[in-house]
């Protein structure tokens, strides 16, 4: 995966810029949940050439000659000049590869193109890094030694692996400058046939180029994501993408991630009839080379059957059984992942395991098998990837980033509470999710494809996504407006489903107090002066429920004989307006949920309101919202049901999505008038 190469570090390392490093040294920095080890002794100086001697070569002087002419935008903090990776596979197998990069920095939020970092593994050299910076007076700085280091991932809540990141930083960058980076990689192994190439993400290119070299009799699939207004061409064995002006892509409310955003290549290489680890056709060669590195791992040994015997002593049909493997992978196997090397996808033995009580994910499915295996019942791995979609055009491995259990059933054996977690005679489960259960999918793998490690695999299965009702809340109060303008409420927020997953996360990870702290937040800036007491949390069944009793002494705004109140105290549905004339991406108001809100406020006697009972709905293709408002004596009932789906709208639907939001934003502040 050459071109999986990140230029952008995170913000703690800029100041590597500035630093006067000594060799030598050992330093390590906290960067977010990572430690980062950096070892300057230890560098590998193969990797960085001859630093004396690095004579800009044409394509930075032709870069630097066109910057000029490059089309930029007023919000972009820098332009790409060029963005080049040449790739070449090799008979063999491996996968050689150039890559060139250049930037001009326009405002100091660009000065992080000047700081180049590259994965390095024990199956990826890298050689020949070289860098420059262009002054606006013309003057050129050159990478130097002590401008790199060797950085080393020393641990990550519970994550050690043995990948290394050359990171080099190029000195003092200003405004105007020209930063560039050339280096060459080697890539042998498992991973060498599949490569991703991003061409652009946010800020302008001046020009982007992908280029693959095959052998003779070899083929290419690709994936590709947002490649309008990129030429795409095929000489020979060479197969070569290229861009010229992409424009800055804005950033705008309600708009999908950048990921999503991003236009992107994704490639896979084969040579038809050849047998070797890394060459996957189709997906049944990826089922059996899955196959073949998780099944012997998961043998039973002594230690594994003496341990389930024991754990399902009392336990009476094949759901029980399933059920007392299940939390014992769950809670007793803590989450370690140590990958060194092939680590990152073999998995240990079943035995190592439930010695060690910690493992991955891969460990903890492999030793779920193992004991499932010592009582007779089947069970394969399952490549999954609950962060990005998985392409069907594209049989790799390598699309998978996380390991779950599939257990083949009959139909007699799915009970009513495993239902939901079987798909095609599978019933999947995550080990690794401490707080889901058995019968319920994570939420982060519905909607997505996985593999079954089976030798007889020949597709994907797909994980059916979520309806609204899945990721449910119901919010309910019970409260009284008092003459003096001060309010109090029994408040109930039962979240039902996946979203009890999430509730129950939280609430067994935070304290009471930062649970009472984060509620405080939520409805600081709807209740002035807010009190919360009789706070506790329920959690029965498939619900995860938190009561409290909140109060204000200043909630209601008065104005002369005027008294105006904001029934919804929640503003549950956090959806902000879309203003804006045009529009640039598709809108995406967020993954499939609803809330209902029921809330009866007691009012005084004497207080009169003329309320508009009619009922208020409205929809678009990704959400509809319902809402009424209605006046009974000295109850006032206000309810709402919001049901978002979960899909994109595209730009073309703007005006669609704009007037709904507007209609969202009107609900959400919605307003009695009360005359005394």
């Amino acid at each position: 995966m050459i071109r999986s190469v990140l230029y952008i570090l995170p913000e703690k390392i800029k100041n590597l810029q500035k630093i006067p490093w000594i060799w030598g040294i050992s330093i390590e920095m906290e960067l977010g949940d990572y430690t980062m080890r950096i070892a300057a002794a230890t560098l590998l100086l193969l990797a960085f050439g001859s630093f004396g001697l690095q004579a800009q070569p044409d394509w930075v002087k032709l870069a630097a000659k066109n910057a000029n002419a490059a089309k930029i935008h007023d919000d972009a903090v820098a332009v790409a000049l060029y963005d080049v990776t040449e790739l070449e596979i090799t008979k063999k197998g491996e996968a050689k590869g150039a890559v060139k990069l250049a930037h001009k920095i326009l405002k100091s939020d660009g000065e992080h193109f000047a700081i180049q970092r590259v994965p390095v593994f024990s199956f990826v050299e890298m050689k020949d890094l070289k860098g420059w910076i262009i002054r606006l007076d013309g003057k050129v700085d050159k990478l130097k030694k002590e401008h790199t280091v060797q950085v080393g991932t020393a641990e990550s809540k519970g994550y050690y692996d043995d990948v290394q990141w050359i990171v080099s930083a190029l000195p003092n960058p200003e405004v105007g400058d020209i930063v560039a980076f050339e280096f060459t990689l080697k890539e042998t192994g498992w991973t060498s046939l599949y490569h991703q190439f991003v061409f652009q993400r946010q800020v302008p290119v001046q020009y982007s180029a992908f280029r693959v070299k095959l052998p003779d009799g070899w083929q290419l699939r690709a994936k590709e994501h947002n490649m309008d207004g990129i030429e795409k061409n095929e000489i020979e064995n060479t197969h070569s993408w290229i861009a010229k002006d992409l424009p800055y892509q804005p950033k705008e409310l309600l708009a999908p991630s950048w990921g999503y955003l991003s236009r992107r290549l994704e490639i896979t290489c084969f040579q038809p009839g050849r047998s070797a680890e890394n060459n996957f056709p189709d997906w049944q060669s990826v089922a059996s080379w899955a196959h073949g590195i998780h099944n012997e791992p998961s043998y039973a040994g002594t230690g594994v059957i003496a341990k389930t015997a024991e754990l399902i002593g009392g336990a009476k049909t094949f759901e029980d059984k399933l059920r007392a493997v299940a939390r014992f992978s769950q809670k007793d196997i803590r989450y370690v992942a140590v990958e060194i090397g092939k680590g990152g996808w073999v998995p240990r033995p079943a035995d190592v395991t439930i010695r060690n009580r910690f493992g991955d994910c891969k460990d903890k499915t492999t030793l779920m098998r193992a004991m499932l295996k010592s009582i007779g019942i089947a069970s394969a791995s399952v490549l999954a990837n609950p962060t990005n979609p998985v392409y069907g055009n594209l049989p790799t491995p390598f699309q998978f980033n996380h390991c779950i259990i599939g257990i083949p059933v009959k139909d007699e054996d799915v009970t009513p509470t495993l239902a939901n977690a079987v798909v095609d005679n599978w019933l999947f489960f995550d080990p690794t999710e401490d707080r889901i259960r058995l019968g319920e999918l994570p939420w982060s793998l519905q909607g997505s494809r996985v593999l079954v490690a089976n030798p007889d695999q020949e597709k994907l299965i797909y994980l059916p996504y979520p309806k609204p009702q899945a990721f449910h809340r119901i919010l309910k109060l019970d409260g009284e407006l008092k003459p003096d303008g001060s309010i109090e409420a029994s408040v109930s927020i039962d979240d039902v489903g996946a979203r009890a997953f999430n509730s129950r996360a939280y609430n067994e990870t935070t304290s009471t107090k930062d649970q009472l702290e984060g509620i405080k937040s939520w409805l600081d800036d709807n209740i002035p002066g807010i009190s919360i007491s009789e706070y506790k949390i329920i959690d029965v069944g498939d619900t995860s429920s938190t009561r409290f009793i909140v109060s204000s002494k200043n909630y209601l705004q008065k104005a002369g004989n005027l008294t105006i109140f904001k029934p919804d105290i929640f503003r549950t549905v956090h959806v902000p307006e879309l203003k804006k004339k045009t529009r640039h991406h598709p809108i995406w108001f967020g993954g499939p949920n609803s809330v209902v809100t029921d809330l009866r406020w007691k009012i005084p006697g004497d207080w009169n309101a003329d309320v508009d009972t009619s009922m208020v709905f409205r929809e678009c293709d990704a959400a509809s919202i319902t809402a009424r408002t209605s006046l009974d004596n000295d109850l006032l009932h206000f309810k709402s049901t919001y049901l978002q789906e979960g899909y994109l709208m595209e730009q073309e639907d703007y005006k669609t999505a704009k007037r709904f939001s507007k209609m969202l934003s009107r609900i959400r502040e919605t307003s009695i008038i009360f005359n005394k």
